[in-house]
């Protein structure tokens, strides 16, 4: 199974809402026995891409790029929603002496030539019209949730990684050297995949804890959108079997040697199906399938399960293999019943909430960020000569952290309990609260003086101040101005 892009979007015409309901609910029904073909498909596609490949120039080779290049957010971690970030990580190479930036996020950079790089990536892999700005805007977008990702101390550790990519090759079905192999003839260093994976798991993990986990589908909302729109969800007639797959390499047992097993009452189906069938993929739903005629299903399996009456057993012969098939039920067309379709409801109103959730988190971000643009004309300049946390412009210098930091810190500050108690009138306060320049809306400042705007007369008695200004942080009492470094330091904050 390969890693494709997914994106989200927001639905604004009430039919297509329906129809992805009732689209979905059909492909829950079919997709678990589209994985059986998908699985035996995989061993005829393996075959035909070794011959395909044989007629391809070397250079197409190298230019070819296996589908799990492109990274999505695991289902695992996001739940009925896929957030999709195009992250791969392409670093200056040591033969770029000079390399403008196309904008800086909170003080870091992104290159041009990154732009260009992730541009051509993304054309040859999912979307052919994409343009320069368009790329910048998802870079800038990666950029400020990793960045938060960080300030909020998520981490992703190197066996953690491990694991991502040993999950991806067994998903796959690769080994690691023909993993590797693939890699090679993408042009894609295993290093460098890895540092991508570390940056996508990171974001994960913060996406996962400011937007899913917060996301909640009430008993109401479902029973009110399934009983809006009953006559949408029309399904057409389907039947529910399962099945036991003797493979055509299976040379240990028949398919007649399992059903002479099968008790009259069918009791130990289930128990069959778990050791002898090779449809290993539905061994954890005791082989069962519910589809209509208009499912992509090999045709003897979809004839002999409308021809079958409930409770019949039969083997039946297709392209996999012999089938041990076992009839449930006749489900006549009509809307199916609220709990059939109830888990597919929530799934999908819950992907509605989450894709508003995240794009109000992403606006936020975006709100707070030093976000600069640049043209070619005023565009900084990477100067290898250079050291420090100065970027060479042709008429300027740009600070690269300077600003992002008071914005860190102030922030970081606030999220550790810290509190700033001042008196309106008050010169050093107000050359303190100053220090944080725009940022200081960000701090917890006190106002000590009953006539001062929003004042906290009662909070400022409780602690005792007698000197202004007052810095608590961690209980701890800092009297007067304190520069940001010292800031820093008594709160463990980075500056």
């Amino acid at each position: 199974m390969g890693l494709t892009e997914n994106t989200i979007r927001e639905d604004d015409d009430m039919i297509e809402n329906k129809e992805e309901i009732k689209k979905e609910t059909q492909t829950e029904e079919k997709k678990e026995h589209k994985k059986e073909t998908t699985k035996h498909k995989k061993v005829e596609n393996k075959e035909k891409r070794t011959t395909n490949k044989s007629s391809k120039t070397k250079k197409q080779e190298k230019n070819a790029a296996p589908d799990w290049l492109v990274i999505t957010l695991s289902s695992v971690l996001v739940v009925a929603v896929v957030i999709v970030l195009y992250f791969l990580f392409l670093k200056v190479t040591p033969e770029q002496t000079q390399d403008s930036v196309a904008t800086l996020v909170n003080g870091v950079p992104i290159y041009e030539s990154q732009v260009l790089s992730r541009m051509k990536l993304i054309q040859a892999l999912n979307d052919p019209t994409i343009d320069r700005n368009t790329t910048l805007a998802i870079m800038t977008d990666e950029m400020l949730l990793y960045q938060e990702a960080q300030k909020e101390g998520y981490k992703t550790t190197p066996q953690e990684v491990d694991q991502y990519v040993a999950d991806l090759i067994k998903q796959n079905d690769l080994d690691e050297a023909s993993f590797e192999k693939e890699l090679n003839s993408a042009g894609v260093n295993s290093n460098e995949l890895k540092a991508l994976y570390e940056r996508t798991l990171t974001i994960n993990k913060l996406i996962n804890k400011s937007v899913t986990s917060v996301v909640l589908v009430s008993e109401k909302e479902i029973q009110d959108f399934y009983d809006s729109n009953k006559e949408d969800l029309t399904l057409p007639a389907r039947v529910q079997v399962k099945h036991i797959l003797i493979a055509n390499t299976t040379t240990n047992i028949t398919a007649g040697e399992v059903k002479a097993m099968i008790k009259d009452d069918k009791s130990n189906f289930c128990d069959l199906v778990t050791e002898y069938s090779d449809d290993v993929e539905s061994v954890s739903y005791c082989g069962e399938y519910n589809f209509s005629r208009q499912d992509p299903i090999v045709e003897e399996f979809i004839n002999a399960s409308f021809e079958m009456v409930p409770g019949d057993v039969r083997i039946i012969t297709t392209v996999f293999g012999q089938h041990i098939l076992y009839k449930l039920a006749d489900m006549p067309e009509g809307t199916p019943a609220f709990d059939e379709l109830k888990q597919q409801i929530e799934e999908y109103l819950t992907s509605q909430k989450m894709a508003s959730m995240y794009k109000e988190f992403l606006d936020s971000l975006r709100e707070q960020a030093i976000i600069e643009e640049y043209t070619n004309e005023t565009a900084p300049v990477l100067n290898e000569s250079l050291t420090g946390n100065v970027i060479n412009t042709p008429s300027k210098q740009v600070v690269k952290t300077e600003e992002s930091s008071k914005l860190t810190l102030a922030q970081c500050l606030t999220k550790a309990g810290a509190k700033l108690y001042t008196v309106y009138w008050c010169p050093h306060c107000k050359t303190q609260i100053a220090e944080f320049g725009e940022y200081a809306s960000q701090l917890d400042v006190v106002e000590c003086d009953p006539d001062g705007e929003n004042p906290r007369v009662e909070e400022c008695q409780a602690v005792n101040i007698s000197v202004l200004p007052t810095w608590i942080i961690k209980s701890v009492k800092y009297e007067g101005s304190q520069s940001l470094t010292k800031l820093a330091e008594y709160s463990g904050c980075s500056y």
